[in-house]
Order: C-alpha cells, then sequence, then structure tokens
C-alpha cells in the first residue's frame, strides 16, 4: 500500500541532489615535444583540474620515460610554452570514451622547469590568475 512521505525520505533525497556540487571535467589540447632523442611532438588532452604552478598530469597517446625532458605548448585557456620533466607514465585503460573520443592509452605527470626564478613567478602569477575562473567544481542553483 502506497503511504505518503513524511519528509524525510522522499524530499530531503531531492533537497540533497538540488543542492550537490555539479563537477565538470574541464579540459584543454595541448602538445608536447621530447628535448631528447626523436625530439617527437604529440597532442595531449590536459584536465584543467590537474593543472598548478608546479606542473600537472595529461593523457597522452605514447609512453615517455620518466627524467625525459619535455617543452609543453598550452594554447588553452591561456597561451603558454613550458618546459619541464616527466617524473611518472603509467599506461592508461579506458573503458569509456569519457575523457576524449581520442585514444590516450598512457598518463604522464610533468614537473615544470623553469629558466629563471622570474619565469617561474611569472608562470605562477597566471595559474593564479586563470585557474580560479576555470573552477571545476559549482555549487547548484
Amino acid at each position: 500500500m502506497w503511504q505518503a512521505s513524511n519528509g524525510k525520505n522522499g524530499n530531503s533525497r531531492f533537497q540533497r541532489e538540488r543542492n550537490r556540487a555539479k563537477f565538470h571535467l574541464r579540459r584543454t589540447l595541448a602538445t608536447i615535444k621530447t628535448l631528447q632523442d626523436s625530439g617527437e611532438t604529440s597532442q595531449i588532452s590536459l584536465m584543467i583540474n590537474d593543472l598548478s604552478e608546479k606542473g600537472f598530469g595529461f593523457f597522452c597517446n605514447r609512453r615517455i620515460e620518466q627524467d625525459q625532458p619535455v617543452e609543453i605548448s598550452i594554447t588553452a585557456p591561456f597561451q603558454k610554452t613550458v618546459k619541464g620533466t616527466v617524473i611518472w607514465c603509467q599506461e592508461y585503460i579506458e573503458s569509456h570514451h569519457i575523457i576524449s573520443g581520442k585514444k590516450f592509452g598512457f598518463r604522464i605527470g610533468v614537473r615544470f622547469k623553469f629558466e629563471t626564478p622570474a619565469d617561474e613567478e611569472s608562470f605562477k602569477k597566471l595559474c593564479e590568475d586563470q585557474l580560479p575562473a576555470l573552477a571545476c567544481v559549482t555549487k547548484a542553483a
């Protein structure tokens, strides 16, 4: 037999869903170039929420060995080319195309390597100015 909700179960569930924060994956495409050996360039998928003033994680279609120096060209949300060093590389097996319609078989972490303290400070300021506006978590209305 059907019973009317006492407000503790049905309504509170809808209230929780309405107040739940929405998480949006913001991503951009960039390119990475290895600075040793072949100097091969590849397209990468960069999650904005994985970007900081010290480094970032990204998805790539090829393995790049640890300690390999690289150059990354970011085109959006701002244009910047930075150098860094691969600090880890893991094979990534995705069962769905959530990240992108393209297959990116590796997840890679890079630590930035700035030529001068002024370059580092400039990139840090760029991140502080640009990234909060691209916040990945928003409160539902």
